[in-house]
């Protein structure tokens, strides 16, 4: 099988370029019949595909264009000759190639835009729904990332089922960052940490539910603090005494948050796969997230579920949390051990067998 992934995505150091990177070195490391080759374009990047290419040792076929030109030419142009002629191309969600023989599948991250539009940014909605129809149009194979994604394919946008399958992802490896006691203190100091506190991740969006999660922390201001880490989104969070406002953290200091938050609250209105959970869970940390979407589905009983528009499921939800904090933890860890690369890379070479009409042969 010749197989060629798009890793156009690798520079914007979002969660689908920490998927793609995950997963096509978990795909490398398949001892299979696969010939793999990776493909991407960028302009002012094009220097961190080639370095990703390089210190992985793939074969490459890299093109120095800017996004916008390049996700057009190759969305007009047919894939197959600027892709080697492979008979799998693994295509970046923000645009579908055309082709004239090579098979192209795409990753679903996330559709809860679609069932909660007051929630999603106009642009990208339309976006995104553009790529959904004109996947379902030429009935091409999609991945989706969890179950709950699986289902609204098929609800919002009468996806054929048999066309959808579910792969879970897994931690990156670029977020599996060990932080001791000095690490922690230190971050702490820095951004002024003096009390306990729980910890809220994500893009500063209404999705994220932030207004109604600060709700209902205020019933423990008393004896913890709320940080909130995230991008600014099109959504502002108020200051208020207590809470904590981070746009941009690094890596290193992310995960010393992590370690020495009481709780990760992540009752978010919907997600596609909710990584900030798995995180947590490899930090020990306590998680009280929402009872819907892909979130417990992902969480199973390694969490507390509560119901994300109620503020009273929310503090009940934390109450919970604070008092079995030592059980949560050992179940977050086994929790975690559901979800690895090497799984993910085999389940989707299955799907691109089956594509291909070779499974089982």
């Amino acid at each position: 099988m010749k197989l060629s992934f798009d890793i156009s995505s690798l520079p914007y150091g979002t969660g689908v370029s920490m998927y793609t990177s995950n997963l096509v070195r978990a795909l490398s490391r398949l001892e299979k019949d696969v010939d793999l080759q990776v493909f991407g374009f960028s302009l002012r990047k094009f220097s961190a595909l080639e370095k990703f290419a390089n210190q992985n040792k793939l074969k490459h076929k890299l093109y120095m264009l800017p996004p916008s030109i390049g996700s057009s030419l190759f969305s007009t142009l047919p894939i197959d000759p600027f892709c080697g002629f492979a008979d799998i191309f693994h295509a970046w969600d923000w645009y579908l190639p055309r082709s004239i023989k090579t098979n192209v599948v795409t990753t679903i991250h996330d559709v809860a835009l679609f069932k909660y539009p007051e929630i999603a940014h106009p642009e990208i909605k339309e976006h995104h729904q553009q790529v959904i129809l004109q996947a379902k149009s030429r009935n091409l194979h999609l991945i989706a990332v969890s179950d709950s994604t699986k289902q609204d394919l098929i609800e919002l946008f009468d996806i054929n089922p048999d066309l959808v399958n579910v792969v879970h992802e897994a931690l990156p490896e670029e977020q599996c960052i060990a932080v001791d006691d000095e690490i922690i203190g230190e971050v702490k100091k820095e951004y002024g940490l003096n009390k306990p506190y729980l910890l809220i991740v994500g893009t500063k969006e209404p999705r994220k539910n932030v207004p109604r999660q600060i709700e209902a922390w205020r019933e423990f201001k008393a004896d913890y603090d709320l940080v909130v880490v995230g991008k600014s989104g099109w959504e502002d969070v108020s200051k208020e005494d207590g809470v904590h406002i981070l746009d941009y953290v690094s890596d290193k200091n992310l995960a010393a948050l992590y370690r020495g938050a009481s709780i990760l609250l992540y009752a978010s209105l919907a997600e596609g796969f909710g990584l900030p959970l798995l995180e947590a869970f490899y930090h020990h940390t306590p998680v009280v997230t929402s009872n819907r979407s892909s979130l417990k589905e992902i969480a199973g009983d390694a969490a507390v579920l509560v119901e994300p528009e109620e503020v009273s499921s929310i503090s009940q939800g934390i109450k919970e949390a604070l008092d079995h904090q030592n059980q949560l933890s050992a179940q977050s860890m086994a929790r975690l051990n559901d979800f690895s690369w090497e799984k993910a890379a085999a389940e989707t070479l299955s799907v691109y067998q089956e594509i291909l009409g070779t499974k089982g042969k």
